[in-house]
């Protein structure tokens, strides 16, 4: 085992573990015939979307990965936040009659929701681009950290929906720039 095989042990298993947690949920909503409650539906997509963007990129992260401690964690840090953020998106107890849609465990949680959302969002940024900042969209991804931490103190579904809809937008409309 090398010694990079060894160091991604951990963030590999993380994202393993958000991975099955998302989509656990999703398959107990389909055995169980449970409605979603659109916002959830709406996070748990793009978390998904999210969560397979970063396994692409922890690619080109793991080739930093054992040049120091400091960069060891804050390549960490991304799976840590967001096992953290999926364990809380989604409900624990999908019969239980209190959160059957997941609305209730959505408006009960949306701080901490958005909190660890805003924190996966800093913390990739961070990684991105002290490691790999090939590109001139910088500013662009950290214009999103705000938007996305708005959501925390501001409750209007309006702005949730809307920095959703924008994240998707910008996602998939960087694939159709060459370079990104």
């Amino acid at each position: 085992m090398s010694q990079t095989e060894f160091l991604i042990l951990i963030p590999g298993i993380l994202i393993a573990l958000s991975l099955a947690e998302m989509i656990i949920y999703v398959g107990k909503t389909i055995r169980y015939k449970v409605k979603v409650y659109w916002e959830l539906g709406l996070l748990l997509f793009i978390s998904l979307d999210l969560l397979f963007g970063n396994w692409y990129a922890f690619y080109q992260r793991i080739q930093f990965i054992h040049e120091s401690y400091g960069i060891f964690l804050l390549v960490n840090l991304v799976p840590i936040v967001f096992f953290i953020y999926s364990a809380v998106l989604v409900p624990e107890n999908i019969m239980d009659t209190n959160i059957s849609d997941g609305k209730d465990h959505y408006l009960r949680n949306r701080k901490m929701i958005w909190a660890l959302l805003t924190a996966y969002v800093f913390s990739n940024y961070l990684t991105v681009d002290l490691l790999l900042a090939r590109d001139n969209m910088q500013i662009a991804r950290a214009a999103f950290i705000p938007l996305v931490g708005a959501n925390i103190f501001i409750n209007s579904k309006y702005l949730r929906t809307g920095v959703i809809l924008a994240a998707f937008v910008v996602r998939y409309g960087m694939m159709l720039i060459p370079g990104t």
